[in-house]
């Protein structure tokens, strides 16, 4: 279709509601007639579901707060470990903490990012 290259007009109001949306038929075999449904609210707020946090995100908050901290946050990765003592008393303390705090035996502070954890079996 020639219209399909031609930038939308959002000037005109010509959105109409109960118009069936024009999904490319998908060749998988889960969707073989394509989608072609109307949908009544297009719009998902807060006030008609929630909105699902996955683990990914939760845990992600702590790590993003110490990202600012550009004099703690960007050590080089091959320092050598008599320069980085402090750290290893920050990560000794915080797994000893939160050992006593949850009563575990022993807590990995290993980095909760999937690329992280890539490189990591790599080295």
């Amino acid at each position: 279709d020639k219209n399909q290259d031609k930038p939308r007009d959002d000037s005109e109001d010509d959105h109409d509601r109960d118009q069936k949306i024009p999904w490319p038929v998908i060749e998988f075999p889960i969707m073989p007639e394509g989608c072609g449904e109307i949908i009544p609210e297009p719009d998902l707020s807060l006030v008609h579901s929630m909105i699902p946090l996955g683990s990914c995100t939760m845990k992600l908050n702590a790590s993003y707060e110490l990202i600012p901290l550009a004099k703690f946050a960007h050590i080089h990765t091959f320092v050598p470990t008599e320069q980085a003592k402090g750290y290893s008393k920050i990560f000794n303390d915080s797994e000893h903490w939160l050992c006593e705090l949850t009563g575990y035996d022993k807590f990995s502070l290993q980095p909760n990012r999937c690329l992280c954890t890539v490189l990591q079996k790599r080295a």
